[in-house]
């Protein structure tokens, strides 16, 4: 596993490119001063996704910006697993809510079982 700051130095056999927002939420007040720092050269594009290899994947945690992290058009270039990506944390973010809700009930029933007078 490799890190760069620099996508010029990206080695063109990498097997996924994961990017973020370049202002989160509660950085609005920050976003000329985050604009000019990152510039465009840190943008993932088609040049850099077609100068990887063909099973490259591209990832995003959403909600993503086009025309600041990531160029227009990006999140259906065909390396892009972005929504994928969103459906299936849908289904985890279920899962832990389902695990919490029945770990839960279970608790209810056997408090009401033995506090039950």
């Amino acid at each position: 596993m490799s890190k760069t700051n620099n996508p010029s130095d990206i080695d063109t056999s990498v097997d996924v490119i994961y990017t973020d927002v370049w202002i989160s939420m509660g950085q609005e007040k920050e976003s000329s001063k985050r604009l000019q720092s990152f510039e465009l050269k840190y943008q993932v594009n088609n040049k850099l996704l077609d100068s990887t290899n063909q099973n490259t994947i591209f990832m995003h945690d959403m909600p993503a910006h086009e025309g600041e992290e990531i160029a227009k058009g990006i999140l259906n270039h065909p390396k892009s697993v972005v929504f994928d990506q969103s459906e299936n944390r849908l289904y985890a973010q279920m899962s832990i809510m389902d695990s919490i809700f029945l770990n839960f009930e279970i608790f209810l029933i056997n408090y009401s079982i033995y506090n039950h007078y």
